[in-house]
């Protein structure tokens, strides 16, 4: 067989250089998944934490890759970023998409810490605080203001929100479990279930940029029970906790995870609570993410 021409091989590669990259079309690139943390079991009261065993269903639910993860109803993966930290610092929620509070008292927020998770949404990152009384409440550093109360289911009063109405179904009633609060002003945020009977506001959401340009969202729900193992060292009675509330639950993270992208990282000045880390002009430098969560 005769070699062909060194012109018809330079033709040759011309033309392969010059054609498009066919794809393949057998598999695609795996999603990244959503990183989600929260505070660790030394920092919440009584195991009531994403990393405590009251957190066990929840953390099933977001490991269940037919929940989250190729060929799950959603297909973003969910990596659980255990054991937590015991304190936000600025740099400590690198690499952090969704933060979970838990139970966590008032008094053991340092300003310095507030600053930084602030800073964090501020950044860019999600926010799902559990604020179940004025005792364990950090709803007014996102400009809302709570009262005590005491309830135990929630009716949804926003329809079109894909917290209610998402991927894994359409919730009628959310069950509440012990104390709770009450969302008496809600800053910029809008009512996503009103507490029965007519009480007022028991679920919240700041959507993205409700806290300034690039902000994140942040989800309040005025009861940790909501997202706690049904069991009874964790609610009061059965119909309660994360498997009775599944479909909300898992709503909450789909909608936190489609509504993502892959952060990348920057340094930007935004203003802080904290007198330590502010500058004389009112704004600290420090290492954050650009916006990755889009309305």
């Amino acid at each position: 067989m005769r070699s062909p021409s060194k012109a018809f091989t330079a033709l040759l590669l011309t033309a392969l250089i010059a054609a498009p990259a066919v794809a393949p079309t057998t598999s695609s690139a795996a999603e990244a998944p959503l990183v989600v943390s929260g505070y660790s079991d030394d920092r919440v009261d009584s195991g009531w934490g994403l990393f405590s065993f009251c957190g066990d269903d929840l953390r099933a639910m977001l490991s269940d890759t037919s929940n989250f993860g190729a060929g799950g109803v959603v297909e973003r993966p969910i990596s659980l970023a255990s054991p937590g930290v015991d304190a936000v610092t600025p740099g400590s929620l690198d690499g952090v998409d969704v933060f979970f509070t838990g139970w966590v008292e008032t008094s053991t927020y340092t300003a310095d810490e507030r600053a930084a998770l602030l800073d964090f949404v501020l950044g860019g990152g999600a926010v799902i605080a559990t604020t179940d009384g004025t005792d364990h409440n950090i709803a007014d550093l996102f400009g809302l203001t709570l009262t005590d109360s005491n309830y135990t289911s929630a009716t949804p009063v926003a329809p079109a929100s894909p917290l209610i109405n998402g991927p894994f179904g359409t919730v009628t009633t959310i069950t509440f479990s012990g104390d709770q609060g009450i969302y008496t002003g809600l800053g910029a945020a809008s009512v996503i279930a009103e507490a029965d009977p007519s009480l007022g506001p028991a679920v919240a959401l700041l959507p993205p940029g409700a806290l300034g340009p690039g902000s994140g969202p942040v989800v309040l729900v005025a009861d940790v029970d909501v997202f706690s193992t049904a069991d009874e060292n964790c609610v009061d009675g059965p119909g309660m906790g994360a498997v009775a509330n599944s479909v909300f639950v898992r709503n909450v993270f789909a909608y936190l995870a489609n509504l993502s992208e892959t952060p990348t990282t920057t340094t930007t000045s935004q203003p802080v609570e904290s007198s330590t880390t502010t500058t004389t002009t009112g704004a600290t430098s420090v290492p954050r993410a650009t916006p990755r969560f889009t309305g």
